[in-house]
């Protein structure tokens, strides 16, 4: 991911401390992930996507499919959004689906607050053939680790 990020920030020809600025990232945090010190937090991702919509968040995050989202995406994802965001009265949701045999929680999960901890919820499978493909560990510093069966 750090490669890809190093990439974006060329192909706008922004120097780190702009491309900071530009997401609205503390310059420090950036120049930790660009050393290697910290990997990006979630929270990293979704200020890059926020600043730059048209940046497909499969590529930034995994390398998969091009760094451009097509219109059509753009603009279906948004309606979706749009129309979860008015069946939960406003609230905002996250929504998670299985895709390309990843396996992610399905249900919707309110948005926690800033600065709380929200306690995870625990979905067991009662099929034994089931096996874990991949976890994700997010750590107090915004932080995270993904790890992959193989």
């Amino acid at each position: 991911m750090l490669d890809r990020i190093k990439k974006l920030m060329e192909k706008r020809g922004l120097s780190p401390a702009q491309f900071a600025d530009e997401i609205g990232l503390k310059r420090s945090s950036l120049s930790h992930i660009l050393s290697g010190r910290n990997n990006p937090s979630l929270d990293v991702i979704m200020k890059i996507k926020g600043r730059y919509d048209e940046v497909n968040t499969d590529w930034l995050m995994f390398g998969a499919g091009s760094e451009i989202t097509r219109k059509s995406e753009k603009s279906e994802i948004k309606e979706s959004l749009s129309q979860d965001t008015k069946k939960a009265g406003g609230q905002q949701l996250l929504s998670f689906e299985v895709d390309n045999s990843i396996v992610t929680p399905k249900q919707e999960i309110p948005k926690p607050q800033e600065n709380t901890i929200s306690t995870p919820t625990v979905s067991r499978v009662n099929d034994k053939s089931a096996k874990a493909v991949r976890m994700v560990v997010f750590y107090s510093d915004q932080t995270f680790e993904s790890f992959e069966s193989r």
